[in-house]
């Protein structure tokens, strides 16, 4: 829906910033509008599709120009094709913004992925528990299920 829109501009170049910013717009319904550079464009979506979840997506390159070109699909659809295939020039977003009671949720896996990640790193399992949780906005339960989830499907 176009109908309420809210232009962000660039997002941080420091990908924490970035990640964090994005955070914030997690639940806003509104359609999200961004520049973004042809040099951090894969990153870009793929840090979206991780924080935002699976929202559909275009990518439009070179807009009222000789070669304009406008993609479509889901933000990781649109981070696969820009792997495979880089776009160059001024790029312009168009996010869809969460619906109703939608809020991007990482799947078990990522979820897991990042808590063993941190527990590797030092991090206590409590307190890695909480970080993913906060970070992704889902209850610390869901994070502890991950894990046990993975380990069981390890074995």
């Amino acid at each position: 829906p176009t109908g309420r829109f809210t232009f962000e501009g660039f997002l941080p170049r420091k990908a924490g910033e970035r990640k964090r910013h994005l955070s914030w717009l997690v639940d806003d319904p509104r359609t999200l509008v961004f520049y973004a550079s042809p040099h951090r464009i894969e990153q870009t979506l793929a840090e979206m599709a991780e924080v935002l979840g699976p929202r559909r997506a275009a990518l439009a390159r070179e807009l009222t120009k000789l070669h304009e070109e406008i993609r479509r699909g889901r933000l990781d659809e649109l981070a696969a094709g820009v792997r495979s295939d880089p776009p160059r020039g001024e790029i312009v977003l168009v996010v869809e913004g969460a619906i109703g009671e939608h809020r991007a949720e990482a799947p078990a896996e990522e979820l897991a992925r990042r808590a063993r990640a941190l527990m590797e790193e030092g991090v206590e399992r409590r307190e890695a528990l909480s970080r993913v949780a906060k970070e992704t906005g889902v209850p610390r339960r869901r994070v502890f299920d991950a894990l046990l989830e993975d380990r069981n499907d390890s074995d």
